[in-house]
């Protein structure tokens, strides 16, 4: 390896002379940050201890220094745990195993803090010491440092520049003392780390402009007029920077000392990084696999090979999609007629039950989801009746792979740890409405249009790490409302019921409809066939729990536990006594009969307007929904109260308790216009039993999908006529 004194003798030496000024400015802004952060660190862990200490009982200052950092990371933990042979190589003895509470009530609610205040809830756990949280500061700082090279550094002077600037960027508390936003993609902050992760791989060539635009920087981000610029440290550096740009500052042979050491420490940390890296790579890539040994009869998705390495994917891709599915698709309407009126997932989720179609078996877990005999399913349909929560099952399954890829809520009882696994080993979600891509007929298109241009990390080569996301990291695609698309006209390819993909054995895709039969999708295209059951009477109750905790803090109520329940209890009451507990196990009305109780409508309307109500929200929710539907003559029939369907829909019941439940096509046809045939199909108040909708083909029967809608049709013409 070539020493400094011989690279500063060669002909280049300006170009050396400008890597020893870029250096030392980064060391001095260093030295300048380092009692900055060392001061706010520490007054994190204090505060942590002293919350910790007084909301659960204990004396003051209470430590801990028994439980390691293995004790509460759960195994196959992403970017920590590498299965081999199914063994975790990081839980690798039994004192190493995961713990669910420290026996000195600290360190678990200790994490907790530390996950809370790191921006995106992704604390580097594999640097730390947590038997040392209590009397280190430096090891909870090491927690928002980069997860790898910081594990043995042991202080704030033995880390370098990118640490701290870590440290800084990815801590939550330091935005109350730096006037610009942290999280700004155009933060100087930000730009400082970028250029001084370019300056490691300079080979200690560095040109003019680069050393410019690099102490216009690290002078810009010393001088944040909040905190930094009245910071005695901060200015120290600032100044030692304005003395290097105009050459008055001596450089001292302890500083070229210091400046050999540090040139040595870089080439031996990027050594360093590589062989980590190359370990990494020799065990599954560094990722928490599920155990590819099989143990459990179960064949994990086939990984491309070491090409995946080189994939030119940006860093943060995964960190930004997780971000943005939070913050944009994960929330759950708590209103059926007022879109406005939503919740977060977690608060309103209640587990739903999935069964094959084809063999009736229940589907316990998402591992039984996505194999069959073994085998991986690579092409899953999901289709179950109006209403029983298909959406929300897109987003449990997108909301857990943001869970199991260590974002979000600590603990959630519907996120079962075997169903973690099964996601930990998708790399990538991508959930698509196919409804935002009517004019589209390719995934690849919809993925870009609907999720990548979204994302900070996008770029104009976009397109191009997308294509190698899709083939070589495994993937699952969710193609929601797929009965709302049909293959636009324009399509030069071959016309299918659901949009062009990929064919490889890295994708699994869900593809999810109200009705099979409104998609052209032929049993040879699906490896299963999966239902969501209605709800039982546990998830019935949580659900109610659920919405009615949910309602009252829209409407800024105080309710407690004990009032919860007595709600609860009434509610379920009066739905009973309306005959209405079919339809509540199905969640769209259940949630709506939870919104006309809280409204206290219960007390002013009769059982027939109860049922009116159900039906109107369904009617006009699919309305609204589908593009078919939005005529002058469907918005007309609307305005009207759906008045000439819901006499039809009387005639047709009464018919069917004369001569059987299933009615003939012909008959449908006498009572209701085709439109309006169509409209109830679709949304779900009748049923097919086969055939096309609204086709003679294959003589289909047509039956009311409940039973009380049935018999209210027929009380409701008696009582017309």
């Amino acid at each position: 390896m070539d020493s400094l004194s011989d690279k500063l003798l060669e002909k280049k030496y300006n170009t050396c002379s400008n890597w020893l000024k870029a250096h030392l400015a980064v060391s001095f802004t260093k030295e300048g940050l380092e009692p900055f952060v060392c001061d706010e660190i520490q007054q994190f862990q204090l505060k942590c201890l002293d919350d910790i200490c007084s909301k659960n009982g204990l004396s003051h200052r209470t430590l801990c220094s028994e439980c390691s950092t293995e004790n509460h990371v759960k195994c196959r933990t992403k970017g920590i745990c590498v299965i081999k042979k199914g063994q975790c190589n990081y839980h690798r003895n039994a004192s190493l195993q995961f713990i669910s509470t420290c026996p000195n009530r600290i360190c678990h609610h200790f994490k907790c803090e530390i996950k809370t205040a790191h921006w995106y809830e992704c604390p580097s756990f594999k640097n730390t010491d947590a038997t040392q949280w209590c009397s280190n500061y430096w090891e909870v700082a090491k927690c928002f440092m980069p997860p790898d090279g910081y594990k043995d550094k042991a202080s704030a002077a033995d880390t370098d520049f990118n640490g701290i600037i870590s440290v800084i960027l990815n801590y939550k508390g330091f935005q109350d003392k730096i006037d610009e936003s942290l999280q700004d993609d155009t933060s100087v902050f930000k730009a400082a780390r970028e250029a001084v992760n370019k300056l490691r791989h300079s080979n200690l060539e560095v040109e003019d402009s680069y050393l410019q635009e690099l102490l216009i920087i690290l002078q810009k981000l010393l001088s944040d007029s909040k905190y930094l610029a009245q910071d005695t440290h901060a200015q120290q550096a600032s100044e030692h920077l304005k003395q290097l740009k105009i050459d008055t500052l001596t450089i001292s042979n302890d500083y070229l000392r210091k400046a050999h050491e540090q040139y040595e420490r870089v080439k031996l940390d990027e050594e360093k990084r590589k062989q980590e890296d190359l370990l990494n790579g020799d065990e599954n890539d560094g990722h928490d696999n599920i155990d590819n040994n099989n143990d459990n009869n179960y064949a994990p998705i086939a990984r491309a090979g070491d090409e995946t390495q080189t994939a030119p994917i940006p860093p943060k891709f995964e960190e930004e999609l997780i971000q943005w599915y939070i913050k944009n698709k994960l929330s759950l309407q708590l209103s059926m007629t007022d879109d406005s009126v939503d919740t977060k997932f977690e608060d309103l989720y209640v587990k739903q039950e999935l069964s094959d179609h084809r063999t009736g078996k229940l589907e316990t877990s998402l591992k039984d989801l996505f194999t069959s005999e073994g085998k991986v399913s690579l092409d899953i349909f999901l289709c179950s009746i109006v209403g029983a929560g298909n959406t929300t099952f897109a987003k449990y399954l997108t909301r857990l792979w943001c869970q199991s890829h260590g974002q979000g809520s600590d603990h959630n009882d519907n996120f079962q740890e075997e169903d973690l696994n099964a996601l930990r080993d998708i790399d990538f979600v991508f959930l698509l409405n196919l409804t935002d891509s009517s004019s589209k007929c390719d995934t690849e298109d919809m993925i870009y249009d609907q999720i990548i241009q979204n994302l900070p990390c996008n770029s104009s080569d976009g397109k191009s790490f997308l294509k190698q996301v899709l083939k070589k990291k495994r993937c699952l695609i969710i193609l929601d409302e797929s009965d709302r698309w049909e293959h636009p006209q324009k399509c030069t390819k071959s016309f299918q019921g659901i949009p062009h993909r990929y064919a490889s054995e890295n994708i699994i895709v869900v593809t999810i409809a109200r009705q099979r039969k409104l998609v052209n999708i032929n049993d040879s295209q699906i490896n299963k066939e999966i239902e969501i059951n209605r709800l039982g009477n546990k998830s019935k109750k949580q659900l109610q729990i659920n919405a009615l905790k949910g309602i009252a803090e829209k409407k800024n109520e105080t309710v407690t536990e004990e009032e919860l329940k007595n709600q609860q209890e009434a509610f379920q009451s009066e739905i009973s006594a309306y005959n209405l507990d079919e339809l509540a196990s199905v969640p769209l009305i259940l949630m709506h009969l939870v919104c006309l109780w809280h409204d206290n409508c219960f007390k002013v309307l009769s059982e027939c307007q109860v049922y009116g109500k159900i039906i109107e929200m369904i009617l006009s929710t699919t309305q609204k929904n589908f593009q078919y539907f939005q005529t002058n003559d469907f918005k007309q029939l609307q305005a009207s109260g759906y008045k000439e369907l819901l006499d039809g829909l009387g005639n047709l019941a009464s018919h069917s308790f004369k001569g059987g439940k299933t009615i003939a096509r012909s008959v449908v046809n006498k009572f209701l216009k085709e439109e309006q045939a169509k409209l109830c199909l679709i949304s779900g108040i009748l049923s097919e039993s086969n055939g096309k909708i609204c086709s003679e083909q294959n003589n289909p029967e047509i039956y009311f999908t409940f039973e009380n809608i049935r018999k209210h049709f027929r009380q409701r013409l008696q009582k017309s006529e």
